[in-house]
């Protein structure tokens, strides 16, 4: 009896796999960059100059790696690093720059931005994000954001928005506050509606405190691991069949 509920434990027990810290060897995942536009608007051209990106790993360390370069908005990439990350922050070095030109059927206008919005501050979908050669959108501010009547747009206009715009704070917010980073499901470095049914990350405060990222290393359901972070042990399963194989031999009475 002893021996049936040692192998018994052992069947339905779970080895614990030791939490990720970040750091994990992998490949880095190729990032496309987006920027929304909004009704009659069509962005002509857009960039963003990142200065760096700072991973976040779930034990609350960071590692930062320099980009310093522009990245083109209308499909320009960068690699993230590989690991487990609970936040991702992204830095720019100078003001985002694009041009939208708009036409409600009339004369068409143009609008020329410059902006500067602050750090954007990625929280992924879960608490944590596993980047591992994966394919993923980075699209700045969200659809709708450049609203002709919310601007006060005018058909033939050429309007330039620059920091000493009134409308920079809230164009500027829209990005700092709105984007979003999506899985690339075709892998085709296009934001399509079935990529933004993949949000992988969106802007907000991380948490280091979910059950993908604690150190709780496994649960236990239906006698069994889930995927949380361990598996079954095949100790426990050896063990039983061996011990009803030599119950079966032991228990027969001898042929006479």
């Amino acid at each position: 009896m002893k021996r049936a509920l040692l192998a018994l434990l052992l069947l339905c027990g779970c080895v614990e796999e030791p939490v990720d810290d970040g750091t994990a060897v992998g490949n880095p995942s190729l990032t496309t960059f987006a920027i929304a536009a909004g009704e009659g608007f069509t962005i002509e051209a857009a960039s963003a100059p990142v200065a760096s990106v700072r991973y976040t790993a779930c034990d609350e360390s960071t590692v930062a790696e320099d980009v310093d370069r522009p990245i083109d908005l209308l499909g320009g990439t960068l690699e993230l690093r590989a690991g487990t990350w609970c936040a991702l922050l992204v830095d720019f070095s100078g003001p985002v720059s694009a041009s939208a030109a708009w036409t409600d059927g009339g004369d068409p206008a143009t609008l020329d931005l410059t902006l500067a919005p602050g750090t954007l501050g990625f929280a992924p979908d879960g608490g944590a994000l596993l980047l591992d050669d994966d394919a993923l959108l980075l699209e700045l501010a969200a659809p709708g954001w450049l609203d002709a009547i919310a601007l006060g747009l005018q058909p033939g206009e050429d309007r330039v928005v620059d920091e000493d715009s009134a409308e920079h704070d809230a164009l500027a917010g829209a990005i700092e506050e709105d984007s979003t980073l999506f899985e690339d499901v075709d892998e085709d470095g296009v934001l399509a509606a079935a990529d933004r049914e993949r949000p992988v990350a969106a802007i907000g405060e991380p948490s280091f405190e979910h059950p993908d990222a604690a150190p709780a290393g496994y649960s236990q359901e239906a006698c069994g691991c889930t995927a949380a972070g361990g598996f079954s042990s095949p100790l426990g399963l050896v063990a039983l069949l061996g011990l009803l194989s030599r119950r079966r031999r032991g228990g027969r009475a001898p042929r006479r």
